[in-house]
């Protein structure tokens, strides 16, 4: 079996309905889909940060995202 090229892993993605995003947690610069952007209402041109996700999170939930990423942060 043969790994797919990122444009073909990137449509598989589209169509199955899941929007992914890659985050440097230790730069806190990230890159998204297209459906990932349009989902969170990110325009294609804009700079993605960790704030700008973060900011998404609902409010229930940033306890447990920002323990998360302490945690990713100190695990090296």
């Amino acid at each position: 079996m043969t790994v797919p090229d990122a444009a073909r892993l990137l449509d598989a993605h589209e169509w199955g309905g899941a929007h992914p995003f890659e985050w440097n947690a230790r730069t806190g610069k990230a890159v998204a889909s297209p459906g990932f952007r349009a989902l969170f209402g990110i325009e294609e041109e804009a700079e993605l940060t960790q704030a700008m996700i973060r900011a998404r999170v609902h409010r229930a939930d940033l306890d447990a995202f920002d323990a998360g990423t302490t945690r990713l942060l100190a695990g090296g």
